[in-house]
């Protein structure tokens, strides 16, 4: 069972809420890569639910899925999806990254489309410099590649960063889940068959001996690209599983009312 103590931590920013709004709403919201409006809504009115047993078993015992497991669940969920969207300005309406490069603040999936142009715009202007073939263009050439290098480093250290910021927002969730991990992996394979990707690197991370999925993730998350297609997997399945939990979302709810009840008498 987590702890009162542990689960406070997030409190910061939930107890805001007067109540939970599901996370596959969040989605049909939110997520810039909807099929359309239709199955958006519909999305939100009937979020998808891992039917099985496993969540019976679970869901709302003090030893399984209960509210402050869920809360820790519900903050991961908000933390990648701020890394993966950008964190919504209130005043302007828009999101803002949270990453910067040369000056402009970028979300994962921004980031993923900026690898790709800078490495598509690098070949093309290679490709073109050395057709040239002069010592003029071979000079262009060596600026070109120290540039390309300079900007892939700059990228680099940001995706070092990402990893660090996805272990620190995980950690507790991957520990709580310890547990009950073979019980977990089922549902994950659950979850991927209701969104028809049963081959994913989700699985994969999901599979690793315990200890070693900060190490899976290390070797595989090489582009912004993987990352951010790992993410939005990995979001998913918690929003499936924090919708499935019918008696855990009730007490995620009552510990979120106790809070803002204890709020506004203290203001």
């Amino acid at each position: 069972m987590i702890s009162f103590f542990r689960y406070q931590r997030f409190l910061g920013m939930l107890c805001l809420m007067t109540f939970v709004t599901p996370a596959a709403h969040l989605v049909a919201q939110e997520g810039p890569q909807q099929p359309d409006a239709t199955s958006s809504k519909e999305m939100a009115k009937n979020p998808p639910k891992i039917d099985h047993e496993i969540i019976k078993i679970l869901d709302g015992k003090s030893w399984g899925l209960h509210g402050e497991v869920l809360g820790i669940m519900y903050q991961v969920i908000m933390s990648i999806r701020h890394m993966l969207y950008g964190v919504l300005d209130k005043t302007t309406k828009t999101r803002v990254g949270m990453y910067e490069f040369e000056g402009k603040m970028y979300s994962i999936l921004l980031l993923a489309q900026l690898e790709s142009q800078l490495h598509a715009e690098f070949l093309a202007r290679e490709q073109q410099l050395m057709n040239g073939a002069t010592p003029a263009d071979f000079d262009s050439l060596d600026s070109l590649k120290r540039k390309y290098a300079a900007k892939k480093s700059q990228l680099n250290q940001i995706h070092a960063a990402i990893k660090e910021d996805f272990k620190n927002t995980t950690k507790t969730y991957v520990e709580a889940a310890r547990g009950f991990k073979e019980q977990m992996l089922i549902l994950i394979k659950e979850s991927c068959k209701l969104r028809g990707k049963e081959k994913c690197f989700l699985l994969k991370w999901a599979e690793a001996p315990d200890g070693k999925e900060t190490e899976y993730f290390e070797n595989d998350m090489t582009t912004f690209r993987a990352m951010a297609e790992f993410f939005e997997d990995l979001v998913m399945f918690l929003e499936d599983l924090f919708n499935s939990c019918e008696k855990g979302r009730e007490q995620f709810k009552q510990i979120m009312s106790k809070a803002q009840q204890k709020r506004n008498k203290s203001l």
